[in-house]
């Protein structure tokens, strides 16, 4: 009877392997000191975590791992929408390179990179409306809510690039922008994807070149390792601490908040910012 029941709990377990590979998009990991045994089917998952780079982890007490690749949902009608808030994109930033200011009648230019939903955006370009903001969104199912909050705001100072980081040189000219904003950019944990985090010297060097002198770059993140790691990546590169902490809102509310930070924020999890200024 021991045996039989041993055999029906591995029958489960593989059964509900495959479910998830096959109709759930799970994909099967096996590191190559782990143990294939099955267990059973009421315990082999024990834990899921979770990071901004998409990707969920179930466990399984034998070493085996399901992956998940976490990706935001398709947005209905997203051309459509899209559409409806054209004037609000810039489909090609490169000829703009070296003009914003002039072509939208600013005097000063912020770079938000990764704006997401645009809470923030939204909300910092209503509060200073003598300052003008592009902001860069790889993912048009995010920016598309972006775009819908900033065009019922009737927002004329902020336009929205559906496009990435690595472009940035492409899109502004050196010394175009006062500031730069940085919040809660996927930490990419592991050491060999260390060169895509946003706070890498290879951004550092970019974002220090289209800083005008005494320029700011903004930082946030609820990534302790992260935030360590960015702090000795400034160190060298022509920036000079001007604000810093590592619980932002320990005694309330400080500044405008991301989608983010504000779920963070309720839950009281402490969020590291600093403010790096570029040399004189």
């Amino acid at each position: 009877m021991q045996t039989g029941g041993h055999s029906e709990n591995r029958f489960m377990s593989l059964f509900c392997v495959l479910y998830y590979i096959l109709y759930r998009g799970y994909r099967l990991r096996i590191p190559s000191a782990a143990c294939c045994a099955l267990v059973a089917h009421n315990d082999w998952i024990t834990s899921s975590t979770y990071n901004r780079s998409k990707k969920a982890v179930f466990r399984m007490p034998s070493g085996l791992q399901l992956c998940k690749i976490m990706r935001m949902r398709k947005k209905p009608n997203l051309n459509a929408r899209l559409e409806k808030c054209a004037h609000l994109i810039v489909g090609e930033p490169a000829p703009l390179r070296g003009r914003w200011l002039d072509e939208f009648g600013y005097g000063e230019l912020h770079i938000e990179l990764g704006c997401g939903k645009g809470l923030f955006t939204v909300e910092t370009a209503k509060n200073d409306a003598g300052v003008f903001i592009a902001a860069l969104e790889k993912s048009a199912d995010a920016m598309v809510i972006a775009l819908e909050r900033a065009a019922a705001a009737n927002l004329r100072n902020a336009r929205f690039v559906n496009g990435l980081a690595e472009h940035l040189a492409d899109y502004f000219a050196d010394g175009e922008a006062s500031r730069i904003y940085i919040n809660f950019c996927d930490p990419w944990p592991s050491n060999r994807h260390a060169k895509r985090r946003l706070t890498n010297r290879r951004f550092l060097e970019v974002y220090e070149r289209l800083l005008r002198p005494g320029g700011e770059l903004h930082f946030k993140t609820d990534n302790a390792p992260l935030f360590d790691y960015s702090l000795r990546e400034f160190d060298g590169f022509g920036f000079e601490p001007a604000e810093l902490t590592r619980n932002l809102h320990e005694n309330g509310a400080v500044g405008q908040m991301t989608d983010y930070e504000n779920k963070f924020y309720i839950q009281n999890l402490p969020i590291c910012r600093c403010v790096m200024r570029k040399c004189l």
